[in-house]
């Protein structure tokens, strides 16, 4: 775990020289390399790619994203292994998101920060495909800041292809961009207190998508609901301190929303933002969909928490509770939560 900290302690140092462009792409680099040079046993889903690469090269049916049947098949005509496969997820990866947080982020180092802490460990070393896809959705929100939608849709659209999933961030196109409005506020707070109603209930809302004729989303809710009935997944905490930390950080917002009028960026992220701690409750029966649904919108946190501190007054001490909150996760993750094993090449 060594190595992880002493990261830490270098985007600590690139915080205190914040918006230092220099040491915020010496950062990427290095997350960059630690990600494509760890070895087998390092994160939980290793050897599952693996095991895709050898079905996919070997002729076997296998349902995945069209992106990751591609570069399985370039690795292995080129290096007849699956090392191909991590540099290029990696790379996309690193890539957008980097590219998202110069977009969107006051404090460039900060948002750095704060995808190390959390998402960095979850996307880039565990869940590649979504890692990519996140990035790429990500950042197409920044043509819908120009007005540009169909760039945008495409954009969203082309992400999907490396996960799925990231087609419910066309969720953003019915947004309101200009403000957060009171009929917004309430609907999100009426969703989470429904959400945990129905788990008081014992009722899941999920059983209304199983009617959806979309092979690829019934098929991943069988895998998910099976692996939920059989105990191979743990239920979701939904009084979890991240959960708690989520639903802080929306009322902090929703309180102060007028501020953020034709903010357009932090309008549309916080919104998405807004739609984690609900996902997690609402598809709460359904673990590992809730969980995974939930950490998507969540990438919005990387750049919401900075630019709310450039909205408080004393924003030298919010950006300081920002960096013992993102050291707190990093070590829950590490030493707690164990996401990620000691580092080995």
């Amino acid at each position: 775990m060594l190595i992880y900290i002493i990261i830490l302690f270098f985007l600590l140092i690139c915080c205190y020289c914040e918006n230092n462009k220099a040491f915020f792409y010496t950062g990427i680099v290095i997350l960059f390399i630690l990600a494509i040079l760890r070895g087998e046993g390092v994160d939980r889903d290793y050897e599952t790619y693996i095991s895709i690469y050898g079905y996919l090269i070997n002729g076997e049916p296998y349902t995945i994203e069209p992106t990751f049947i591609l570069a399985a098949y370039i690795s292995h005509y080129l290096t007849g292994s699956p090392v191909l496969i991590f540099f290029v997820f990696a790379l996309i990866a690193i890539y957008y998101k980097s590219k998202f947080i110069i977009t969107f982020s006051p404090y460039i180092c900060l948002s750095l920060l704060i995808y190390y802490s959390n998402f960095y460990f979850v996307h880039e070393l565990t869940q590649i495909r979504i890692g990519a896809a996140s990035a790429i959705g990500f950042y197409a929100i920044k043509y819908l800041v120009k007005n540009e939608q169909r760039k945008f849709i495409i954009l969203v659209l082309f992400s999907s292809l490396f996960h799925f999933s990231m087609v419910i961030l066309l969720i953003t196109l019915l947004f309101d961009k200009r403000k957060i409005n009171i009929y917004y506020i309430l609907t999100i707070y009426c969703l989470i207190i429904a959400g945990y109603l129905l788990i008081y209930l014992n009722i899941s809302p999920l059983r209304v998508l199983q009617y959806i004729p979309i092979s690829v989303l019934r098929e991943k809710l069988a895998i998910y609901t099976y692996q939920t009935e059989n105990g191979m997944i743990e239920p979701v905490n939904v009084t979890s301190i991240m959960q708690l930390v989520r639903l802080c950080v929306i009322t902090f917002i929703f309180a102060n929303s007028r501020k953020f009028e034709n903010n357009t960026p932090m309008v549309l992220l916080s919104k998405l933002y807004s739609l984690s701690p609900v996902c997690l409750v609402l598809f709460s029966s359904l673990p590992a969909f809730a969980i995974r649904v939930s950490e998507l919108y969540s990438v919005a946190d990387i750049v919401v928490l900075p630019i709310l501190a450039t909205y408080c007054k004393q924003a030298r001490m919010i950006r300081l509770g920002i960096v013992v909150l993102t050291i707190c996760i990093l070590l829950m993750n590490l030493f707690h939560n164990g996401i990620v094993n000691g580092y080995h090449f």
